[in-house]
């Protein structure tokens, strides 16, 4: 595991928890040594810095992408020569905004480079995950890795060309959560409740809300209509919603995350998205 942030801790957390691996079989790569002492507590070995890999070593690359560029030097001299009799390796990235066509150049196409974007509930078994797979993988190399993020939660798979998209709606869409919690959270103190109760219902409230989103399988709007009374006290903070333009704010806050990511890996933005903008 190359990043033992909190990406990477929740996935090896997860497939420790449910056994897929024995943590004396992860090697935890970081160069903090708080998260190296993490990686200690939970029985994986863990190391400052990458040393000669073993063949067919599958690899979690989970380093924030602006580094990767210093990092994926250290990794190509890791990795062993592959031949007939040692196939390539599999190679699975959690970064944002990096192709898997780049980071198979970077480290020489010695390796077979799938993506995924889960988001930071893995810590709790709640991630949700899209993965992303290159053409010459096989379901039997597909396996371990689906087996690997389901541990930690639900998986969708989707081409690679909209996890830009993925980045900014769920990567990056529990941040929106807790911004909007924090907005509740800070109402409620000024309107007389204790912060404590006030963090309580907050998020008892968004825990039970989304649990209806899961279980229901419902669509939000007939979920939304069937708390609002006509006239009513929800009627009134939806109203509110819509005078300050709620929906058009969260779309342009994911599209200004999408652009984020295609701006970090150098794709072009779409077509529609530029004569939008003009």
């Amino acid at each position: 595991m190359l990043g033992f942030g909190h990406l990477g801790s929740a996935v090896a957390e997860g497939a420790i928890r449910r056994r897929l691996v024995h943590p004396g079989d992860v090697l935890a790569v970081d160069v903090s040594a708080t998260r190296r002492s993490h990686a200690e507590r939970l029985g994986c070995r863990a190391d400052s810095a990458i040393g000669v890999l073993p063949p067919n070593a599958p690899i979690l690359i989970s380093v924030k992408p602006q580094i990767w560029p210093e990092v994926a030097p250290a990794l190509a001299r890791a990795l062993p020569i592959s031949d007939a009799e040692s196939p390539r390796g599999i190679v699975v990235s959690v970064m944002a905004g990096r192709s898997s066509r780049s980071i198979a150049e970077s480290l020489g196409d010695r390796v077979i480079v799938a993506r995924a974007m889960p988001n930071t509930p893995a810590r709790i078994g709640l991630a949700m995950t899209a993965l992303a797979w290159p053409e010459e993988i096989t379901d039997e190399e597909r396996r371990p890795v689906r087996g690997l993020f389901e541990s930690v939660g639900n998986v969708v798979e989707l081409p690679e060309s909209l996890l830009h998209a993925v980045t900014a709606v769920s990567g990056s869409g529990p941040a929106y959560i807790f911004r909007f919690a924090e907005a509740m959270e800070h109402a409620a103190i000024e309107l007389g409740i204790p912060q404590a109760i006030a963090r309580r219902l907050v998020s008892g409230t968004i825990r039970g809300a989304g649990g209806m989103l899961v279980e229901t399988d419902a669509e939000p709007a007939t979920l939304r209509d069937a708390v609002t009374s006509r006239g009513g006290t929800t009627a009134a903070a939806l109203e509110q919603f819509e005078r300050w333009g709620l929906e058009p704010a969260v779309s342009d806050a994911i599209r200004a995350a999408e652009a984020r990511s295609r701006e970090i890996s150098g794709d072009p933005q779409p077509a529609e998205s530029e004569s939008e903008s003009d």
